[in-house]
């Protein structure tokens, strides 16, 4: 349950079009996917973002 409440922290992150710094070339592609709309990435993105891999933790 703890990546699905990540996930929809990032999605709403992303919804109020809150400026992220790019990080890597894999988390910018990651996060572009993730803003078209693609479930799997934004799952993805929001767990990095929960255990901080590649992206500070938050």
């Amino acid at each position: 349950m703890k990546p699905l409440v990540a996930a929809v922290a990032v999605l709403t992150a992303l919804a109020l079009c809150v400026p992220v710094q790019a990080q890597t070339p894999e988390i910018d592609a990651l996060r572009a996917r993730a803003e078209a709309g693609d479930a799997e990435a934004q799952f993805n993105l929001g767990f990095r973002y929960a255990n901080g891999q590649g992206v500070p933790e938050d």
